[in-house]
């Protein structure tokens, strides 16, 4: 047996609770994983909620959850090895995402979607990359093309994709233009952004500069604010949007299409799809220190329910920890 957070229906943080449930045994290509640290996303707020409700019918059930369990980004150690897995060994200390059941002391994965964790870096802040390190890497490297010397604008870049595009993008050597509030200035500043925009004081839409790609994360601007802040030939890019509680930001989705096609404006949206390979490269950027998560209030397994809380009010700053080991 082990302890783990559970989720028997969509609702508030409260529907959440810390029970003891069997440990699970790896499966074929799978392996067991003794879950040291894992930290929270905007999609947990989602899956616990279930709204937009489009998202149940992605696998994860129409009436109520199903798989029970909860947690998406981990980082721990192998317990034990299922059938067909060569690469890997006892003890050996990897993180990655599986798509429910972080939110525990083991949890079985899939091998092939994990990577292994630098000496140098921590449980924390390994398991503070996959989900949003992933998402901030395709877009800007991947969906926007981003070769040096380009410039990019980052809408929410003091959040946990955000964060982790300005980095990226300054790696990539890009000119990276960051857009937060105003406490997340000098946060956005230090994380390596050439400029921040505070958007209390100013409106990139109106301020007559170009970019030669948009990142938006946030989804609170029009398409046509959007274009006008874009060069002849840039690309707006969106992993994220406002919407309603059926279809949530896929109207948004496909209206970037059709204003794409008709202003001849290039717009694209995308979610993030975990490859090893690119875990594997935001590994090495963080064994050289060119990526650092940044890391926010830590947890227990029984404090979930208020730190989810805390996540859906907007108030976090930084990756939520869960401290399990």
């Amino acid at each position: 047996m082990m302890r783990a957070v559970v989720h028997r229906r969509y609702g508030p943080p409260e529907s959440l609770a810390v029970e003891s449930v069997p440990k699970p045994a790896p499966a074929e290509g799978e392996v067991l994983i003794r879950v040291r640290s894992a930290t929270l996303n905007k999609g947990d707020w989602h899956l616990l909620t279930g709204v937009p409700y489009l998202i149940r019918l992605a696998g994860y059930g129409v009436a109520r959850p199903d798989p029970i369990s909860f947690g998406q980004d981990f980082a721990g150690t192998v317990e034990e090895l299922g059938a067909g897995v060569a690469d890997l060994a006892a003890g050996d200390a990897v993180f990655g995402q599986v798509s429910k059941g972080s939110f525990a002391e083991f949890a079985a994965v899939p091998a092939r979607g994990l990577a292994k964790k630098p000496d140098s870096v921590s449980f924390e802040a390994a398991a503070a990359i996959p989900s949003s390190g992933v998402t901030a890497l395709q877009a800007v490297r991947d969906v926007a093309m981003l070769a040096p010397g380009q410039s990019i604008l980052i809408n929410g870049a003091s959040g946990g994709v955000g964060s982790f595009a300005v980095q990226i993008a300054a790696h990539l050597g890009a000119e990276v233009t960051g857009v937060c509030s105003t406490p997340n200035v000098a946060f956005v500043r230090e994380l390596g952004a050439h400029r921040v925009i505070d958007y209390r004081e100013h409106d990139f839409a109106d301020s007559g500069e170009a970019f030669d790609a948009i990142f938006d994360t946030v989804g609170n601007r029009s398409l046509s604010d959007c274009a006008k802040a874009l060069r002849p030939g840039g690309i707006y890019v969106a992993c994220a949007a406002r919407g309603g509680s059926v279809l949530g930001p896929f109207p948004r989705f496909l209206k970037m299409s059709l204003f794409g096609k008709l202003k001849r404006r290039r717009m694209a949206w995308f979610i993030a799809d975990a490859k090893p390979g690119d875990l594997d490269f935001l590994a090495d950027l963080s064994r050289r220190g060119a990526l650092k998560p940044a890391l926010g209030t830590h947890w227990d397994l029984d404090g979930v329910p208020e730190a989810v809380a805390i996540l859906g009010s907007g108030r976090a700053r930084g990756k939520m920890v869960i401290d399990i080991a």
